[in-house]
Order: structure tokens, then C-alpha cells, then sequence
């Protein structure tokens, strides 16, 4: 009996440390990650230049951001007017445009630019 608990009891410490190998070398990855990162920011933090360069290397994301939503709406809003002139009423007409894939989409982008930012607050 006792050789089958043994058995038993080396078969789940091997288990348990192949568990604890796998944790360890995933907090490995997001340590070295968190690393790069770090290090990224640290050297565009001291690049130096113009104000006016400053502010433009600051405002490619928002501006893209922006331009990307502006397109979407206008599709949308294009999209609306296109069925309203069709006949189709406005109330059926939202429904056509706005839909499930287009409510997921526009649920995806404000929880990218604006869902991570609770986390990262310390």
C-alpha cells in the first residue's frame, strides 16, 4: 500500500512542479515584457526636440483615432440617408445600419481607447 501512495505522491509533486515551471516561465515573459515597455518609454522620454515636433509625434495617435471614427460615421450616416431616400423608415433604417457587428465594432473601440485606463491608474 505504501508503495502505491508513493507512487501517487511523486506523480502529483512532478505534476505540481511542471504546474509551477509553467507559471514561472509565464511571469518570465510578463516581466520582460513590462521590461521592453518600460524601456521604450524611457527612451522616447528622452528624445528632445522642437515643441512643435513634440506635439506632433503626441497627436498621431488621437489624429488617426479621430480620422478613422469621422470615416465610420460617415459611412453610417451615409448609409442612413441612402435607405431613408430608399422609402425605409428612420427607425428601420437604424436598425439596418446599426446591427449587431456594428454595435460589437463600436463597443470594441471605446473599450480599447477608454476601458484600460481604470487599470492603469495607480
Amino acid at each position: 500500500m505504501d508503495m502505491w501512495q508513493d507512487k501517487y505522491d511523486k506523480a502529483h509533486e512532478l505534476s505540481l512542479l511542471k504546474a509551477q515551471a509553467e507559471i514561472t516561465l509565464d511571469q518570465t515573459a510578463i516581466d520582460a515584457s513590462i521590461r521592453e515597455v518600460e524601456s521604450i518609454h524611457q527612451h522616447d522620454s528622452q528624445i528632445k526636440g522642437s515643441i512643435w515636433v513634440e506635439n506632433t509625434r503626441a497627436l498621431v495617435r488621437p489624429i488617426m483615432a479621430y480620422s478613422f471614427m469621422a470615416l465610420f460615421f460617415a459611412v453610417e450616416v451615409t448609409a442612413f440617408l441612402t435607405l431613408v431616400d430608399a422609402g425605409l423608415g428612420a427607425g428601420d433604417a437604424l436598425q439596418k445600419i446599426f446591427d449587431d457587428r456594428v454595435m460589437a465594432l463600436w463597443a470594441t473601440i471605446l473599450a480599447f481607447y477608454f476601458g484600460g485606463r481604470q487599470f492603469n491608474k495607480k
